[in-house]
């Protein structure tokens, strides 16, 4: 299993929270399962500015589509 370590100042810590939210509260509208992308949410939101957040493959790959999405939304 592979794990990436992600330095998150006050800023990114922020952009990050508002496109996990944006795919958490899109996850529970449509009935899904929004467990994984809570449990991320918990561990950035408790992570102190300018910490180093762990996150496994997958989590990772959940924190990118969101930016990604988050990206998409802010450019249309």
């Amino acid at each position: 299993m592979t794990e990436r370590k992600v330095k998150l100042d006050r800023a990114n810590k922020s952009i990050l929270l508002r496109a996990l939210g944006d795919v958490y509260y899109g996850q529970r509208a449509r009935g899904g399962s929004a467990e994984e992308t809570g449990r991320l949410i918990l561990r950035v939101n408790d992570l102190p500015a300018g910490g180093k957040l762990t996150m496994s493959a997958a989590e990772y790959r959940l924190a990118k589509a969101a930016l990604n999405q988050l990206r998409t939304q802010r450019l249309a």
